[in-house]
């Protein structure tokens, strides 16, 4: 599946609007990958997760505990690195997709 169209599914069907700018492949992602998404609504940044590392047993839980340590930075006034206003965690399979177009 293109790129493109992949996110404008997945936008579509999280009501996040209609995309107006193609997607952007940006850096700090070590083992996912992340992409910047610009629709008619806002700014998205959409981490595709490795599922080498979902298979984990831990995985979920390892986010979880990230949520918690930054609740706990906020709460004693230290500016977290990701700040996030509704963290959607989505399940897609089979699907293969190509970057370069």
């Amino acid at each position: 599946m293109n790129i493109n169209d992949f996110f404008e599914k997945l936008v579509y069907n999280l009501g996040l609007g209609k995309m107006t700018d193609r997607p952007s492949r940006i850096s700090g992602g070590l083992t996912h990958k992340m992409y910047k998404i610009t629709t008619d609504k806002s700014k998205y940044i959409i981490k595709l997760l490795n599922p080498n590392i979902m298979k984990r047993p831990s995985a979920l839980e390892n986010f979880e505990k990230a949520d918690e340590y930054e609740e706990i930075l906020k709460a004693n006034n230290i500016d977290a690195i990701c700040e996030k206003i509704g963290r959607v965690l989505s399940e897609i399979h089979n699907i293969t997709l190509n970057e370069d177009t």
